[in-house]
């Protein structure tokens, strides 16, 4: 299991056997966003880059941010 974002996304580009390049294109952002993202340098990406990036990858926006559902979370304020 990935240990943050970058790993995340990481770990379902990957899957899908598709270069930084090639999600960027998809996602309709650039490539630097897509490998400052992977690599940590940017940790704090706009929900709408990462709407982006789920929709490309054809995964639900929770999982791509591997929440469990928002009930667990609401559960432990």
């Amino acid at each position: 299991m990935a240990e943050n974002l970058g790993e995340q996304i990481r770990d379902f580009r990957a899957a899908l056997g598709w270069s930084q390049f090639h999600l960027a294109e998809k996602a309709g952002i650039s490539q630097s966003v897509i490998s400052d993202i992977e690599s940590g340098r940017r940790n704090n990406p706009s929900i709408k880059t990462l709407w982006k990036i789920a929709k490309a990858l054809e995964v639900p926006l929770s999982e791509l941010l591997n929440i469990q559902s928002l009930n667990s979370l609401e559960d432990k304020e």
